[in-house]
């Protein structure tokens, strides 16, 4: 998978997905040996992202299934939070991206204390209504906290003049 983590390897890579099934199915198998290091390098995750639109099926299965057991770790990635973003956004099955979104939502708060991660966050809450209920649930004690945690800085700053 070396050859995808530049611009033109990854180019030419996406250029032979769809052209045979026994070519998926190398590149489907190379992809899911190495998923985390796929997903979040720059350019090696638009090959991935492709043969989620290409792949058969089963191919699918098997990267909706590495994607969801990887959610946490792609999210907080530089580059791989953007590639989770357009698995979201492009998932053709209805239950791969309900899982999804239900990974995400589940794990908000973990997301949220990311940089990277709080960009899923966004993403899912800007583009999935049913979602926003289950992340402010996720998220209420956090802001309880920090509120808080916020007035009680103010009294001793307040005090401190």
């Amino acid at each position: 998978m070396k050859i995808a983590r530049n611009k033109n390897g990854s180019n030419r890579l996406q250029k032979l997905l769809g052209k045979s099934d026994d070519v998926d199915g190398l590149l489907c198998a190379a992809i899911l040996s190495c998923f985390l290091h796929v997903m979040t390098e720059k350019h090696a995750s638009y090959m991935a992202l492709r043969g989620l639109r290409i792949f058969d099926e089963e191919k699918k299965k098997a990267m909706y299934e590495h994607t969801v057991i990887h959610t946490l770790q792609i999210a907080c990635d530089q580059h791989g939070c953007i590639a989770l973003n357009e698995v979201i956004t492009d998932s053709e099955h209805p239950h791969y991206r309900n899982q999804l979104l239900e990974v995400v939502t589940h794990i908000a708060l973990d997301l949220s204390k990311d940089t990277y991660g709080n960009f899923v966050v966004q993403h899912v809450r800007l583009n999935c209504m049913t979602c926003i209920a289950r992340i402010v649930l996720r998220l209420i004690s956090v802001v309880i906290a920090l509120s808080a945690r916020s007035r009680s800085m103010e009294a001793i700053l307040w005090r401190s003049r």
